[in-house]
């Protein structure tokens, strides 16, 4: 994904998924880090975004188990990794404790990135 696009409103986001080599929208999060992250900070290079739902502990384990193995296997890989929970910061960070996740994590508590994205449906959990 190439994240140069203009900066867009938030309600002028697509509902569909994006393909290799898309323009990623500009978005704006609060990270595990409490630091806002925009797209832009991510320019130029190619960018991996994945959305996961916060409340499936086991499931993102399991994600984040996978995506080393395979990356392990393809070192050569330059790339942003973005990974988009639906849960605040404070569930994040303790989550990202727990865990001993070795990434940040981008908050979306109100599921607005997620939704626009397509990701997920308004109104459903």
């Amino acid at each position: 994904l190439n994240p140069m696009a203009r900066p867009q409103k938030e309600s002028a986001m697509p509902a569909r998924m994006l393909e290799v080599g898309d323009f990623v929208p500009f978005f704006e999060l609060e990270d595990t880090n409490r630091k806002m992250r925009g797209m832009e900070v991510q320019g130029g290079k190619y960018t991996m975004l994945v959305f996961l739902p916060a409340r499936a502990v086991e499931y993102a384990m399991a994600f984040f188990n996978s995506l080393h193995q395979q990356l392990g296997r393809h070192p050569h890989m330059d790339m942003w990794q973005l990974f988009v929970l639906d849960d605040t910061v404070d569930n994040l960070i303790a989550m990202k404790e727990k865990t001993r996740l070795p990434v940040p994590l981008w908050a979306d508590p109100g599921r607005k990135v997620t939704e626009a994205f397509g990701v997920a449906r308004p109104g459903v959990e």
